[in-house]
This record gives C-alpha cells, sequence and structure tokens, in this order.
C-alpha cells in the first residue's frame, strides 16, 4: 500500500505546508550556538551607516613630468598618483598635479610614502597658486581636509621631498578623494515573511511576536518586528544582512534561530511553535526545505509491557505506547510532529525517511533539505539536530532514554 493510500485510509486532516528559512544549529549544544552561523562582516541596519564608496583611477607619474606649475600632470578627483622624488639640485624634487573640483566638494588629499622619507604636500589654488592648505616634514604624512570654496574651480597639489641630499630618493603614493562626487551605497532591502503555527496541529497562532536582532544576540536592541495577523502570517522588511530572530507567544516555548536574508529577495521563513509542556512529555518537531516534498519521521517506542517488543509510530501507525504523531506532511516544509506523552521504560530511537526518494542510497536530497529537528520537554528546547551532508535516504538522528530523557545523538545518513 502507498503512501497515499495511507493517508485516505486514516483519513488524515489537511496539511499545513510550513515554508523554512535558512536557520540553524548545532546538533550537540542544549541551546542554539547562534553565534556560529554569523557572517564574520557585522549586518548593516542602518543606512546613515554605510560609508562612502569611492571608485578609485589609478595614475602613474611619467618621468619628469609635472616638474613646475605650467607643466602640472592633469588628473581627477578619487584617483591614486604614485610617483618618484629624488632630493638635491633641481632635478625631480617636486611634482605638481591639477584637477578640477566643484564648489562644496569634501576633499581627503592623502600622502604615503617609502620608510624614512620626508614630503611636502600642499594644496594651491590653479588659479593664482596661492596656498590653501599644507602638510610640511611629514613623516607620518598627514593627510589634507578641505572644502571646495565658492569661485574655485581646479586646484593643485604640490609635493615636495623635505631631504636635499642628492641621494635620497623616495616613492610616494597620492591620493585625492571627494566623498562629495563618489557613489554611495545603497543598501539592499530584502522581505521576510511566513506563518507561525501550531506545531502539534497546523492552527495559526494570531498575536505571535517575531523580533530580529543583530546576528547572535538574542537579547538587546531590535532592528524589526512584526505580530502574526489572524491567520498566522506575518511581514518584515529589513535591510538585507544575517539576523537572529525571536518568535515567542504566551504557552509557547520561543524560538530563536539565524536568518541570512539575500538582497533584494523575499524570503520565507515559517514557525510552528511548540506549546509548552507537561513534566515527563516529549515532542519531536521535524522541518525542512520545498524539496523533497515528503519526509517522515519515525519514532520506535518500547512497550510498556516487558519483552514484547517495540512499537513504530509513523504515518502508518499514528498512535500506541503513549506516542503518536501530531501532523504528517507530505507536501514540504513540514513540519512532522510527534509528542510522547506518557514514556514507558527503555530505549527511544528517531529517523527521518526521505520517502520521495526511498530506496536510493546515493540521493543527496535529503542532505540538501535543509531539514532541523527540535527535540523539547517540559523546560522547553533540550536539543536541536540539523541534518548532515551525506548521500542516503535515512537520516538516523538521535536515541532517548525513557526513564531518564537523556538524550544521544547519532546524526548520520544511510
Amino acid at each position: 500500500m502507498t503512501k497515499k493510500q495511507w493517508q485516505y485510509l486514516l483519513l488524515l486532516p489537511a496539511l499545513l505546508l510550513v515554508l523554512t528559512g535558512c536557520g540553524s544549529s548545532s546538533d550537540d549544544d542544549d541551546e542554539d550556538d547562534l553565534s556560529a552561523q554569523c557572517p564574520a562582516t557585522s549586518t548593516i541596519t542602518d543606512a546613515d551607516e554605510v560609508l562612502t564608496e569611492i571608485v578609485y583611477t589609478a595614475l602613474t607619474e611619467s618621468p619628469d613630468a609635472g616638474d613646475t606649475v605650467g607643466t602640472a600632470t592633469s588628473t581627477s578627483k578619487n584617483e591614486i598618483v604614485t610617483g618618484t622624488l629624488t632630493g638635491g639640485g633641481s632635478v625631480d624634487r617636486w611634482d605638481y598635479y591639477s584637477f578640477d573640483v566643484t564648489a562644496g566638494d569634501e576633499l581627503e588629499i592623502s600622502l604615503t610614502g617609502d620608510t624614512g622619507t620626508n614630503f611636502d604636500i600642499i594644496l594651491l589654488k590653479t588659479s593664482d597658486e596661492s596656498s590653501i592648505d599644507q602638510s610640511l616634514n611629514s613623516t607620518s604624512f598627514d593627510k589634507i581636509l578641505y572644502t571646495v570654496e565658492s569661485g574655485i574651480t581646479s586646484l593643485t597639489v604640490y609635493v615636495e621631498t623635505a631631504n636635499t641630499s642628492a641621494s635620497n630618493a623616495g616613492n610616494y603614493t597620492l591620493t585625492i578623494t571627494s566623498f562629495t562626487d563618489a557613489t554611495p551605497i545603497t543598501p539592499s532591502t530584502s522581505e521576510l515573511n511566513g506563518k507561525i503555527t501550531d506545531a502539534t496541529n497546523g492552527t495559526a497562532l494570531s498575536g505571535a511576536s517575531i523580533k530580529l536582532r543583530a546576528c547572535g544576540q538574542k537579547t538587546g536592541d531590535v532592528l524589526a518586528s512584526d505580530t502574526s495577523d489572524g491567520s498566522g502570517n506575518y511581514s518584515i522588511d529589513i535591510t538585507t544582512g544575517t539576523y537572529t530572530a525571536e518568535v515567542s507567544l504566551d504557552g509557547y516555548t520561543s524560538e530563536f534561530t539565524t536568518i541570512a536574508l539575500t538582497a533584494d529577495e523575499d524570503s520565507i521563513k515559517n514557525f510552528p511553535l511548540n506549546e509548552q509542556l507537561a513534566e515527563g512529555e516529549t515532542r519531536i518537531v521535524l522541518s525542512w526545505g520545498a524539496t523533497p516534498s515528503d519526509l517522515d519521521s519515525h519514532l520506535q517506542v518500547p512497550r510498556a509491557t516487558p519483552n514484547t517488543g517495540n512499537a513504530e509510530i509513523s504515518y502508518q501507525n499514528r498512535s500506541e505506547e503513549g506516542a503518536a504523531l501530531d501532523v504528517d506532511d507530505a507536501g514540504g516544509f513540514g513540519p512532522e510532529t510527534i509528542t510522547i506523552s506518557t514514556a514507558n521504560t527503555g530505549t527511544y530511537t528517531y529517523w527521518v525517511q526521505d520517502y520521495s526518494n526511498k530506496g536510493s542510497t546515493t540521493s543527496t536530497a535529503l542532505a540538501n533539505s535543509g531539514a532541523e529537528v527540535k527535540v523539547y520537554n517540559s523546560s522547553g528546547l533540550a536539543k536541536t539536530f540539523t541534518v548532515p551532508n551525506s548521500a542516503g535516504d535515512k537520516w538516523n538522528v538521535f536515541t532517548m532514554d525513557g526513564t531518564t530523557g537523556a538524550i544521544t545523538t547519532v546524526n548520520t545518513i544511510d
């Protein structure tokens, strides 16, 4: 009998499609290691904090060019110039560079050079060669900051070696930056949306709160938030980046997960929330991505009567020995939920079967599914597992001691 025939036979209810995002956590830690999911660079959260992007053009000085104001080398804002000055006499002791400007330009003119060399840089008005600013005898190569005044259309930078010894030679790099004319980085935005439901029956949960914080942070400043509507839906617009999401509702275990948002694309992340459990209860929630369409939860349960073997909870046998399959999904995303209301003495074994590719030991669909298993008890989230990257159609996830509730990680695919 096929699975579909079993579903009709058992009159399964309509299944909830829960769309998952990209958050995951360690398969060994009792609490999600959110920081491990964060990128090395910090998330941009405010357009005002975006640095100006400077696009430079490199220019290498020609030999003996630009030694006087009259023969100044033509350059422009947002260029890098490299050159060499030789001290002594009147040969190559100075270089001039002229460039057009616009009133209001915010200029930064900086100079670096070989170790041990001293250079002067002087900013002149091209029209009358009068000095505007200068940095003299600098071994630390200070910069000149200048906002172009009204009526000035061209400036000249004068670079001179401060050493008069003929044997002294030095290479320098002159950088002329205009922040006003530079192209600013426009922060991209993303839309995060999805649905918040009860993990045991798929009922939409209204009034649930979803908060986004800086990646790895469970507390502190909330960068964006929303509350689910009567259909359980939420939607958040935020600058593209990686964040930690907190989803909470009274009576349910709060969920934390890492979400990476792609530039100018909508991301979907649905949250099946676990209703808080009584002492001795355990709940297993499986969720995954759009493919494969059908992943199945299986739980081997020790029978209460000694020496009578084990029962198996799945879509074929939904309830036995104090354990029940609350939700089954054959259309992708999950959740599939099993609740143990009364634990028996012995070992519980939980695995996930890729029903869509059952029998294929070379399939990587399960490994690429983004599948995640969360185990809850009366204290909240006890363990999180993410599917390993191995070929096969069966994910052996964990075992649990029915007496102590201790969970042992297996986390292999075969």
